[in-house]
């Protein structure tokens, strides 16, 4: 592992994990609200990782092009940048997974309550063994690692286009679930095929995770192809 490398690393992890820590101060004091405001029962933040999730799509979407601004400038090469940043979010990501995990069996569920146990484990959350942890723990660290290959294919496709590019492809990838909705409504072969995915998921955790998994790699591919010819840009302003 050259210097550089260990720099850009070095730099994207403090930078997500500072950046992941305002996440959960946030989450907490609204957690806080909550305990304080509904006094019946223990109110919790169900699904609380969804915040985080988007911090992962934004931190894609807003990072990609930050670092091979600035570390490029440093003359650092545009894949060593991008390499660093990926290992950098992978260790934060798998630092975040922990600490949410740790936070959740801190407070028995009360502040941080995950989707993954809401709907593999019917809600349950006293008496679930490792063996029953390990699929919510990998599914959150390939979903955050995933939305960020997202947020970067999608931050590299925007930095190519125009300003009436950028228009027109915001406006296709918003109005995919409409087509989708309208395609399950008029040809029911498509709305079979739909719901045959979902089971598909619904059977076991792990043909999510590996679905997740498969689009993280597709995402990735994507976004070296585009970032191999994308001419890197000033920032503007």
């Amino acid at each position: 592992m050259s210097r550089q490398f260990r720099k850009v690393t070095r730099y994207t992890l403090l930078d997500t994990i500072n950046g992941f820590c305002i996440v959960l101060a946030v989450m907490a004091a609204a957690a806080l609200f909550l305990y304080l405001t509904v006094r019946e029962g223990k109110p919790s933040i169900i699904g609380g990782e969804f915040g985080f999730w988007i911090f992962f799509l934004v931190l894609g979407i807003v990072g990609v092009r930050e670092q091979l601004r600035l570390f490029i400038q440093l003359g650092t090469s545009r894949w060593t940048a991008w390499g660093g940043q990926l290992l950098g979010v992978g260790v934060s990501a798998l630092a975040c997974v922990l600490v949410l995990e740790a936070v959740e069996c801190l407070t028995s569920g009360r502040m941080f309550f995950g989707i993954y146990k809401l709907i593999y484990l019917d809600g349950a959350f006293q008496g679930i063994t490792l063996g029953q942890r390990l699929p919510g723990l990998v599914m959150s660290l390939c979903l955050m690692l995933c939305l960020f290959l997202l947020g970067s294919m999608l931050s590299l496709v925007f930095w190519r286009l125009g300003r009436y590019g950028k228009i027109i492809a915001v406006a296709l990838i918003a109005l995919i679930p409409w087509w989708l909705g309208i395609a399950c409504n008029r040809f029911p072969a498509v709305a079979e095929a739909v719901m045959n995915v979902v089971r598909f998921w619904a059977v076991n955790p792990w043909n999510l995770i590996g679905t997740i998994v498969v689009a993280a790699l597709v995402l990735a591919a994507i976004a070296a192809a585009l970032l191999k010819t994308t001419q890197i840009q000033p920032e503007q302003g």
